[in-house]
């Protein structure tokens, strides 16, 4: 099991020293690669790890760090953060940031909490690593969705409705549109709505 103990600024340091050498962001995956081809004392517990719940452990650790350097970049006023397994990138900072810091969502509150890292089991991991593939799933047609409409993430809902009004307007086949150009952003728009 991961130990608790060692020390987050470290990982939150590093953390922000490799995503500022991407800036059109980083995967999860890409980020740890990253962190273990540093090898930088006291990190070594967070991925010297074998089996499924070390994964977990991996994935809680890393999120927990980063959902920790989110909080500091914003109350700093320094810049966003953008945090997902497929992508995670520093963004400019913008007013509205500050009023985020007291909407904390339901996914960081959950990483941000070090106990759901303590006293999760092994198969309330292997349950949680089924419910992440189905996700990973979900999200890869959120970015083909996003492609048709011509956008990526980060992105938000306000900003695909419209992009989707806008499209839909141009591609409307009672305007002259291909009415297959109009089905598939339509198809993108339902999927991104959960429809």
């Amino acid at each position: 099991m991961i130990k608790t103990d060692f020390s987050f600024p470290k990982l939150t340091q590093l953390c922000v020293s490799i995503l500022r050498k991407h800036p059109n962001g980083i995967t999860e995956y890409e980020l740890i690669a990253a962190i273990k081809a540093a090898k930088k004392p006291g990190l070594e517990e967070i991925y010297d790890q074998q089996g499924e719940a070390s994964l977990f452990r991996l994935h809680f650790t890393l999120f927990h760090a980063l959902y920790q350097l989110k909080q500091y970049l914003y109350s700093h006023g320094s810049n966003g953060l953008f945090i997902s397994p497929l992508k995670i990138t520093l963004t400019p900072f913008k007013r509205h940031h500050k009023k985020q810091l007291n909407q904390i969502d339901v996914l960081e509150e959950y990483y941000r909490d070090l106990n759901q890292l303590k006293q999760t089991t092994d198969k309330e991991i292997h349950t949680l690593l089924d419910n992440f593939w189905s996700h990973m799933i979900r999200d890869g047609k959120r970015s083909e969705a996003l492609t048709i409409l011509k956008l990526k993430d980060p992105v938000s809902n306000l900003e695909i409705k419209k992009q989707y009004r806008k499209l839909a307007f141009e591609c409307h086949p009672d305007r002259g549109g291909d009415p297959k150009n109009f089905q598939a952003i339509t198809n993108a728009m339902c999927l991104l709505s959960g429809k």
